[in-house]
């Protein structure tokens, strides 16, 4: 018999709203299955248990705020590179401000992360794929002569720095202009002498 993918990304994205209002501790199976409109049986025909729910979750989430998520190098032309840097960076801000649950749900895997190697691997993969990434990306900028390769590295973490943090400041305060502080980082890197010293 083949899973309902529908009844599957069902429950899915009911946790993921669970975890949000009550934490990942009280979002259980009865709740969820009650909230999705099944038996709790039924949700292990497509989950283990509560654990692998979870992590199945959690690997979802994290593909869906990766860097290759957001900022596929084979989408970057050299006319409009830096435009299409800015412009990623805004629908990554907007992404993650249009959805009510995410602060919430970032705080319960983080939380997780602190308690479970697992966990705080992936996260500490997904940074270090940003640091590449961007690295990788401007590398592609400089073979197009748009920016030098001097300190190329060193621009790169700062990107990979400052859309991190707005990411976390997101989820605290509202008020700050998260996107005129991307756009001014993204211009400071393409600034012949912006960062050489």
């Amino acid at each position: 018999m083949e899973k309902n993918t529908d009844t599957r990304l069902a429950i899915m994205n009911t946790t993921y709203q669970l975890i949000a209002e009550h934490g990942i501790q009280k979002a259980s199976f009865a709740l969820i299955a009650k909230e999705v409109g099944i038996s709790k049986p039924s949700i292990y025909y497509y989950f283990d248990s509560k654990n692998d729910m979870i992590y199945q979750l959690f690997e979802q989430f994290c593909s869906e705020i990766s860097f290759q998520h957001f900022f596929n190098a084979e989408h970057f032309t050299q006319e409009q590179f830096s435009t299409q840097l800015i412009e990623v960076g805004f629908q990554m801000i907007q992404e993650q401000a249009n959805d009510p649950y995410f602060g919430n749900v970032m705080k319960e895997f983080l939380s997780l992360a602190a308690r479970d190697d697992s966990y705080k691997g992936r996260f500490i993969e997904l940074q270090q794929d940003y640091l590449k990434g961007f690295e990788q990306l401007l590398l592609k900028a400089a073979d197009w002569s748009l920016i030098p390769l001097y300190s190329l590295t060193e621009k790169a973490h700062i990107l990979a720095l400052v859309i991190d943090n707005i990411g976390n400041f997101m989820m605290l305060d509202d008020t700050v202009d998260y996107r005129n502080i991307w756009k001014t980082a993204v211009q400071l890197v393409f600034l012949e002498d912006g960062l050489h010293g």
